[in-house]
């Protein structure tokens, strides 16, 4: 490891090490100038030197941008995130955190992100939208905080905006009927186990027949479909656990009767319907699942075509699921077991 130690003046120093290469291939230098002796000076350098040993700082962290170290984070982060977290992070890098007029990250202040967040809503963003922007850059200097770039996280002194609480759209009764009527055999069937489970799109996708007991009159939800950069990805549920949930005996016979025309249309295509085989599928054998966007689509055209309000879609089926429960007088905490969700969560929704 490469460094230098210059006199400057009279009791003056100048430490400097060579921290290599950054990203665009420039050649970058830390240096400190200190007050004291020339061993005080030496005895520097060896600490420096040790510093970027270890790996405390990096070439170019002088020159980080923010939208760089958001990058970063998301790398970072990208295993433990389901695929459309992930995706949803990098379209606000590419759109809005590229587009910030911010200084670099040592240089970041309080009244820069302030400005940002004025431009964005002068620019007509909603405070929903520059609060997630603002989770993401906080996020990003707590890491720069962490690796020593930046004493103290600017974004603690900034006040970001208050989203105001929207009102859910909880369909009626007669209007989840009249879906249900409306829908083809496969679809009515999805909206059928939608409402009464209450749960989302990406677990029902995931749904294979071997997780249905029809005996028992139950199934268990132990994974989700999402979207990927790469396709369709099979993952863990947004909870991260498996619900068995019980179900009533009209949607058990629904269930059944789809399970028998699912039989008959894989037989058409030479096989037997395997207990793997996804309950919901386009595929002729089963074998792969839905896309839950193209069903959140079938289900706003089918909306359209009844003339309901556009405040129902797929998901407000999960509303229409835990206020009725809620209603019979069933537990906060019965409810989020068996949607998947929090007490936390179903308390503040619903209250």
């Amino acid at each position: 490891m490469r460094g230098t130690v210059r006199q400057r003046g009279r009791g003056v120093w100048q430490v400097q090490v060579y921290v290599g290469r950054d990203p665009d291939g420039r050649h970058r230098r830390k240096a400190r100038t200190l007050h004291g002796s020339k061993r005080d000076a030496e005895t520097a350098l060896r600490e420096m030197v040790s510093e970027v040993e270890s790996g405390q700082h990096r070439p170019g962290d002088d020159h980080l941008t923010v939208p760089d170290l958001i990058a970063e984070r998301i790398m970072m982060r990208e295993p433990d995130w389901s695929p459309g977290t992930t995706n949803e992070a990098r379209v606000r890098l590419r759109v809005h955190h590229r587009r910030a007029d911010l200084p670099p990250v040592v240089k970041v202040r309080p009244q820069h992100i302030d400005k940002w967040y004025s431009d964005l809503r002068a620019q007509g963003l909603g405070p929903a939208k520059v609060l997630k922007l603002h989770v993401d850059l906080h996020a990003a200097l707590d890491l720069a905080m962490r690796w020593d770039l930046i004493a103290a996280n600017p974004a603690d002194r900034v006040d970001p905006p208050k989203v105001p609480r929207s009102e859910i759209t909880v369909p009626t009764d007669e209007q989840v009927r009249e879906l249900i009527g409306a829908a083809s055999d496969d679809m009515a069937v999805w909206l059928r186990v939608a409402a009464v489970t209450g749960h989302r799109a990406g677990t029902l996708a995931a749904l294979r027949w071997s997780d249905i007991d029809l005996e028992a009159g139950s199934v268990v939800f132990s994974r989700a479909i999402a979207r990927g950069s790469g396709g369709l990805v099979e993952k863990g549920t947004k909870a991260d656990r498996a619900d068995a949930v019980t179900l009533d005996p009209h949607t058990v016979a629904a269930l059944r009767a789809h399970r028998t025309r699912m039989a008959e249309r894989v037989l058409a295509a030479g096989v037997a319907l395997e207990g793997d085989a996804f309950v919901w599928s386009a595929d002729p054998r089963c074998e792969r699942p839905r896309d839950p966007n193209s069903v959140g689509q079938r289900f706003l055209k089918l909306r359209r075509s009844l003339d309901l309000p556009d405040g129902i879609t797929l998901h407000t089926l999960r509303h229409y699921a835990a206020s009725k429960m809620l209603a019979a007088g069933i537990g906060s905490a019965v409810v989020a077991d068996r949607l998947g969700a929090t007490t936390r969560v179903i308390e503040s929704t619903y209250r």
